[in-house]
């Protein structure tokens, strides 16, 4: 029951009606005030470790699943935002009956993005939903950093609330520290004393421990994003510029569309300012965890070291078209500045 109790005031609602759509604020004085007596009663019962390992898990849990439930709104509303107009929806209704009066099933026709649409029941014709990452592939800069920007606010808020629990756990441990030490001094039991405050010590490092797993969690997430990597059978939109050939032969327009690629095909300024978001981010996490995390650094390293060989693998192509095409004359030189040619040599 004071496992519950515990895990229900440090996520600030109750397990029962699961968490919220977003999170909320912890306040550090209210989890001093309601999770410390907790926190202190499980610690002289010996365990407190369960409840921070139920406590891990909880948030490793809330982190996916906030991510991804926030992937899916913005997303949804981005696809709302730019949906055809009347008119396009009206030219492509068109489009459906000029092929159905040509003997052409409606199933056959392609849908204006490559994806194939499907019949359901009545003849009406619909485009299958796409997936999360495909949808997230084809984003415009600026949309993929509002959606980005969308996902890391309420991310940011549930990472400082983990943070809070650790400090609000780690002065309850430090006066329990500090009452044993009162006790021994006063001549209480000498092993009994020391065996508390060695589990106090043993917990204190797994509250630091889960905070770090979660921010790792978030790093990870945030990386994966950044790599799209699955392949997407739909025309490219007209702002992505690269194009990765399949490893066998598919359909028309298939192409894999990664984050990676595109963004080592804009401009300077535009790749830093992508790059600066997400060592804000990572700054941000450290200063919360104390700890590094690696795997989003690993990740902006390989996104940097991409974008140095694509622009120069451009710069050399740019210059070998040059020395291609320009042209070169045999010009008679007098023999007075072949001598000056020859003595500096």
């Amino acid at each position: 029951m004071m496992n519950k109790d515990l895990l229900q005031v440090a996520l600030g609602y109750e397990l029962e009606h699961g968490a919220p759509l977003m999170p909320v604020e912890a306040l550090a004085s209210e989890l001093d005030l309601r999770l410390s007596p907790l926190a202190l009663g499980l610690l002289r019962l010996r365990v407190l470790h369960d409840a921070l390992r139920a406590l891990q898990d909880q948030l490793k849990k809330d982190v996916r699943a906030l991510i991804k439930r926030r992937l899916q709104e913005l997303l949804e509303a981005h696809g709302e935002a730019s949906r055809p107009t009347d008119a396009a929806a009206a030219a492509a209704a068109t489009a459906a009956t000029a092929a159905a009066a040509d003997g052409l099933p409606a199933s056959d026709a392609t849908a204006a993005d490559g994806s194939e649409p499907k019949v359901v029941d009545g003849g009406e014709t619909v485009k299958p939903a796409k997936k999360i990452m495909d949808q997230l592939r084809e984003l415009s800069l600026d949309g993929f950093e509002a959606v980005m920007a969308g996902v890391v606010a309420p991310l940011m808020v549930l990472l400082r609330r983990a943070a809070a629990i650790h400090t609000a756990l780690k002065k309850a441990l430090a006066a329990s520290l500090a009452m044993s030490v009162t006790r021994h001094a006063d001549g209480g039991e000498e092993e009994e004393e020391d065996a508390a405050g060695a589990y106090a010590k043993q917990v204190e490092q797994q509250s630091a421990e889960t905070l770090q797993a979660v921010c790792e969690l978030a790093h990870e997430r945030y990386a994966r994003l950044l790599k799209v990597t699955q392949r997407s059978h739909a025309r490219p939109p007209l702002h992505c510029l690269c194009f990765v050939s399949p490893p066998r032969p598919g359909p028309p327009g298939s192409c894999q569309q990664v984050r990676k690629e595109v963004h080592t095909k804009l401009p300077l300024t535009l790749f830093v300012r992508v790059n600066r978001v997400a060592v804000e981010f990572i700054r941000d996490v450290q200063h919360l965890c104390g700890q590094p995390c690696h795997a989003l650094g690993t990740e902006l390293q390989q996104h940097a070291n991409a974008f140095l060989d694509a622009t120069h693998a451009e710069a050399a192509r740019k210059l070998e078209a040059i020395v291609e095409v320009e042209q070169w004359k045999q010009v008679r030189h007098c023999s007075h500045h072949i001598g000056v040619g020859l003595g500096l040599g």
